[in-house]
Parts: C-alpha cells; sequence; structure tokens
C-alpha cells in the first residue's frame, strides 16, 4: 500500500544526505553480490529521480543513455566529505579498540577473564584504548610498529 510523506525542503534534502550516505555503506558492502548491489544503486537511482523531478535539490541529473541520475560532482563530494570524516574518525577509534582487546588479551588469562564482570572487562579494554587514542593523537602512527 502506498503512503504519502509530507516534509519541507530542508527536511527532504537531509533525507536525501541521509540516503545517500546509508546507500554508500550498504552497496559497498555488497560489491560482490551482484543482485543486492543492484538493490541499492536502483534505490538510489529511484531517490535521485524523485529528488530531481520535484525540483528538491539541484544537481540531479537524468542521462538517457543508461536511463539513471546521477550526482553533480559538487553534490556527489559534499556526500564524500561527510562519509570520509566518518571513515577517518571510525579508522583510529576502531584501531585503537583493536588494539586495547589485544592487548587485554595478552594481559589477562582467560581464567583471569572468568573472574571479571562484563562492567570491570570493558573498563579495563577502555583504559588501555584511552592510552592508544592519547598515543594516535599526539604521534600519529610514528610509534605504532609490528614487532
Amino acid at each position: 500500500m502506498p503512503i504519502e510523506i509530507r516534509m519541507s525542503k530542508t527536511k527532504a534534502i537531509e533525507l536525501f544526505k541521509h540516503c545517500m550516505i546509508g546507500n554508500w555503506i550498504l552497496s559497498s558492502n555488497f560489491e560482490d553480490d551482484k543482485k543486492e548491489y543492484e538493490k541499492y544503486e536502483n534505490f538510489q537511482n529511484w531517490f535521485l529521480s524523485i529528488m530531481k523531478n520535484y525540483d528538491l535539490i539541484e544537481g540531479i541529473e537524468y542521462e538517457e543513455e543508461f536511463d539513471e541520475y546521477f550526482m553533480s560532482n559538487e553534490i556527489e563530494g559534499q556526500i564524500y566529505d561527510i562519509i570520509h570524516e566518518f571513515t577517518e574518525e571510525y579508522f583510529w577509534e576502531n584501531l585503537a579498540y583493536r588494539l586495547a582487546e589485544r592487548d587485554f588479551e595478552e594481559k589477562y588469562s582467560a581464567e583471569d577473564e572468568e573472574k571479571m564482570s562484563l562492567e570491570e572487562r570493558y573498563r579495563k579494554i577502555l583504559k588501555i584504548e584511552e592510552e592508544y587514542i592519547a598515543e594516535i593523537e599526539e604521534n600519529g602512527l610514528e610509534n605504532i610498529k609490528i614487532v
């Protein structure tokens, strides 16, 4: 059953950003699964058509040759900037957390872990993670080596 959603142009643009960022994440996770990948690409094309046909955002063009809608380089760049900022931050946080988990596992035996509550385990990992974050913020990867 079709539904109708009413929103301001401002909200539509925000929804557009959310959809494009979400689609980037989803489609990049399914690049090897052609059926899933096409599902997300088809959704993006459908959504871009709405944005274009209702004149909600400038910089979306229809290419008849491909029967697809495309974002201008400017819009794509804005979306990419948001994604890039997220992936940069996520990389460092994820690296610090994984190193902290590794160090925790090296420091505490399975027997030690069994005696800890989940909260205590989490606090100990978080403490190690904070040390990595401080090191990375101060020196980048300069002092992180494989030995």
